[in-house]
């Protein structure tokens, strides 16, 4: 397994719902920072 330089690491946030998941999505990003310097990640099916 490769070891990754911790100064190169990004946090990263994966979300995840099912059908019907879109308002869960939208209540939960409204209450994030602006500045939270992370990627995040929604994968919807």
């Amino acid at each position: 397994m490769k070891q990754i330089n911790s100064a190169n690491n990004f946090p990263v946030m994966f979300l995840s719902v099912s059908a019907g998941g879109l308002d869960a999505y939208i209540r939960l990003l409204k209450h994030l920072p602006a500045d939270m310097n992370i990627a995040v990640v929604i994968v919807n099916h």
